[in-house]
């Protein structure tokens, strides 16, 4: 891991004004447990980029990740304040409310937002929550790189599967946003979900060409429950690149109670999930 680490160093050493070789060092820290590290990282790319609400998230999950609630809070509340780029997404307050209200409920459990500032929190949670939809299983995905389109594909135990050119399915799941400019985040997600796995799987259509890597890490985060008391999530890294573009995640029976990792990485998406549009 040291090893590691010092390349990434030597990444942020020779271009310290690059956001996009920032990300990928912030990404890599998380996906090594180390968000302290990552904190600072992502703090660059805020200083240089803070007109982009993914700047904001990044560094809140970095901040939440390493037990900073307070500062994590701040940057949660800039992202739904903010009047961002219609790039980003109608959905982008959606997800936005959903990972705040997921901070807010884990510090006040655990007891980091206790005292004088727990009853503000708890205030702050029935506000959040009265816009709040639950669902038996959600996705989401966000990603690191800019001028990149990652596609989130599930396919749900019938078989049908949701994705950019089929957003509604016949069992109620629905993608919420389809991005192809960069970062994301897209969701995918079913208020009540029928019984059997759903496969999630994540797919690199067109990478940048301008980038300092055409490695692209994404995000996955898989919450069984939402909104409920019983909420439980799980956050994968997943990396992409045009020579490996299509990875399933994880296999996710919500109703039984079951989760596996998916089969890694594959040449391209699975037949019967089919891009031939732009997406």
């Amino acid at each position: 891991q040291g090893i590691a680490l010092r390349a990434l160093s030597c990444i942020a050493e020779l271009h310290p004004g690059r956001s996009d070789g920032l990300r990928t060092i912030g990404y890599r820290l998380l996906a090594a447990d180390l968000p302290e590290a990552a904190c600072v990282v992502f703090d660059a790319v805020r200083r240089q980029r803070p007109f982009e609400p993914q700047a904001w998230r990044d560094l809140g999950r970095a901040l939440g990740r390493s037990g900073r609630f307070q500062l994590a809070a701040l940057c949660h509340e800039i992202v739904l304040a903010g009047t961002w780029d219609s790039r980003f997404g109608g959905h982008l307050v959606t997800v936005g409310r959903s990972d705040y209200l997921h901070l807010l409920r884990r510090g006040l459990s655990s007891g980091q937002l206790a005292g004088e500032r727990a009853g503000w929190v708890s205030e702050r949670i029935e506000q959040l929550a009265k816009d709040e939809s639950a669902a038996d299983f959600r996705v989401t995905i966000s990603w690191n790189t800019d001028g990149t389109d990652v596609d989130l594909w599930v396919a749900e135990p019938s078989g049908e599967a949701c994705g950019f050119n089929h957003k509604e399915t016949k069992s109620g799941g629905r993608l919420l946003d389809d991005l192809t400019g960069g970062f994301g985040p897209e969701r995918y997600q079913i208020e009540s979900a029928p019984m059997g796995p759903f496969h999630v799987l994540v797919h690199l259509y067109s990478a940048n060409d301008n980038l300092l890597s055409q490695e692209t890490q994404v995000e996955v985060v898989v919450t069984v429950d939402a909104g409920a008391s019983t909420e439980e999530s799980m956050a994968f890294t997943v990396p992409l690149d045009m020579e490996r573009r299509a990875v399933e995640v994880c296999v996710v029976d919500p109703k039984g109670g079951s989760a596996d990792m998916g089969r890694g990485s594959m040449d391209n998406l699975p037949e019967g999930i089919n891009k031939s549009d732009s997406g």
